[in-house]
C-alpha cells in the first residue's frame, strides 16, 4: 500500500549547498534549478512506500551527490578544453616564430646573390679597362710612329720627298724587265745608293733629333730631381707626354707641385690656350676643382701680358720636329676663384709637333704672392 508522507527534516538536509562561480568561470551547460529555501517550502511532498522511510530517503541523497559529481566532471571538462585552447594558440605563436626565421634567412640569401652579382660586374669592368688601356696603348704607339715619321718628312722640300720615294723605288719596278748583267749592275748602284741615302739621313737625325729621341735611361738623363718611376706615373696621367722621351730637363719636380697643361693651335692665335690637364695641387691653389677647369681657356687663371708674345715667338716656333724646350722662367698673376691676384714664378715647358710648332705647354707653379 503506497501513501504520501512528508519528510520536513529531509528539505533542509539535502538542499544544495555548493559554493558559487567565482567571477568569469563558466556556467554548466545544464545547470540545475535553484534549491528552495526552508522558509518558502516548508515541506516537501515525495511518494514513498509505507513502512521504508529510510531506503527512500539514501536514494534521493544518493541523487543529489551524482548530481553534484556530475558537475564537478564537466568544470574538469571545461577546464581541459580551454587548456587545449592555449596549447593550440602557443603552437600558433611557434609557427609564426618559424615563419619570421624563414624570412631572414630568405632576405640574407637575396643580399648574398646581389653581392655577388656586384662583385662579378666589377671585375667585368676592370678586364674591360685593362684592354681599354692596351688599345689605347696600342693607337699611342702608331701616332708616335707616325709622328716621327712626319718630322723626318718635314726636313725636306716637297722635290726632296719625290726624289727619295724615286731612289727607292724605281729600281725594284724595273727589275723584272733587264737581264741578269742588268740585274747585278742595278742592284750595286742601287744598293750604294741607298747606303749612302741611309748613312745621310742617319747623321742628319742624330744631329737634329738625337736629344729629343734618347732612350730614358739613369745614364743618359739629364732631369737630376726626377726618378724614372715619376716620369713613367706623369706619362700614363699625360698620355700625350709618351710621344717625347723627356731627356732634357723637367719643369715638373715632383708629382705634389702645381701643375698645369695647356694645348694651342697656333702661336700667331689670339686665342689663350685651352686646359687639357690640371692636377689637385693647382686646384686647390687657385679655389676651382679640376673638372671646372678641363676644357676653359688659360685665362681663366692666368693673367697672360700679351706684349710678351713677340719675344716668345722664336722660342715657340721653327724647333726641332717632336722635341720639347729647356725650362722658360715666367712671372706673372693667377687669378684665383674668389678673385684674389697671386703673384706666381714658374717654370715652363713647351713640345712641339712634327712641324716644329709649339703644342703644348707644361707649367710648374708656386705662390710667391
Amino acid at each position: 500500500m503506497t501513501s504520501t508522507v512528508t519528510f520536513n527534516h529531509l528539505s533542509s538536509r539535502y538542499v544544495d549547498t555548493k559554493p558559487a562561480r567565482a567571477a568569469g568561470a563558466r556556467r554548466p551547460r545544464n545547470p540545475a534549478p535553484p534549491a528552495a529555501s526552508a522558509a518558502a517550502e516548508p515541506s516537501m511532498t515525495v511518494p514513498t512506500t509505507v513502512g521504508r522511510p529510510g531506503k527512500r530517503a539514501r536514494s534521493e541523497g544518493e541523487v543529489a551527490l551524482g548530481n553534484r559529481e556530475g558537475d564537478d566532471m564537466e568544470g574538469e571538462s571545461e577546464e581541459g578544453d580551454e587548456g587545449e585552447g592555449e596549447s593550440e594558440e602557443a603552437e600558433g605563436a611557434g609557427d609564426g616564430g618559424e615563419g619570421c626565421g624563414d624570412g631572414e634567412e630568405s632576405a640574407v640569401a637575396m643580399l648574398a646573390r646581389a653581392v655577388q652579382m656586384l662583385t662579378s660586374e666589377v671585375k667585368n669592368l676592370r678586364l674591360e679597362n685593362q684592354q681599354l688601356w692596351s688599345q689605347m696603348a696600342v693607337m699611342q704607339d702608331r701616332q708616335i710612329k707616325l709622328d716621327r715619321a712626319m718630322a723626318a718628312l718635314s726636313r725636306y722640300s716637297d722635290v726632296d720627298i719625290i726624289v727619295i720615294i724615286y731612289n727607292q723605288h724605281i729600281i725594284h719596278s724595273i727589275i723584272p724587265y733587264v737581264n741578269i748583267t742588268l740585274n747585278l749592275i742595278t742592284n750595286i748602284i742601287g744598293n750604294q745608293q741607298q747606303l749612302f741615302m741611309d748613312e745621310r739621313w742617319r747623321r742628319e737625325w742624330e744631329q737634329l733629333h738625337e736629344p729629343a729621341f734618347r732612350e730614358f735611361s739613369p745614364a743618359t738623363t739629364t732631369v737630376p730631381s726626377v726618378a724614372k718611376l715619376m716620369l713613367e706615373d706623369l706619362r700614363r696621367d699625360l698620355p700625350f707626354l709618351r710621344q717625347y722621351a723627356l731627356a732634357h730637363e723637367f719643369a715638373v719636380p715632383g708629382p705634389g707641385y702645381p701643375m698645369v697643361a695647356g694645348t694651342m693651335s697656333s702661336v700667331f692665335d689670339n686665342k689663350p690656350p685651352v686646359i687639357v690637364f690640371v692636377n689637385q695641387a693647382m686646384a686647390q691653389l687657385t679655389q676651382y676643382s679640376w673638372h671646372e677647369l678641363l676644357g676653359k681657356p688659360m685665362s681663366t687663371i692666368a693673367v697672360f701680358n700679351e706684349a710678351a708674345l713677340p719675344q716668345l715667338t722664336p722660342i715657340l716656333t721653327k724647333k726641332a720636329p717632336m722635341s720639347e724646350s729647356t725650362l722658360h722662367r715666367f712671372n706673372h698673376l693667377f687669378r684665383t676663384r674668389s678673385g684674389r691676384l697671386l703673384r706666381i714664378i714658374d717654370n715652363t715647358q713647351f713640345f712641339f709637333d712634327h712641324d716644329g710648332n709649339v703644342t703644348l705647354s707644361l707649367t710648374h707653379s708656386s705662390d710667391d704672392s
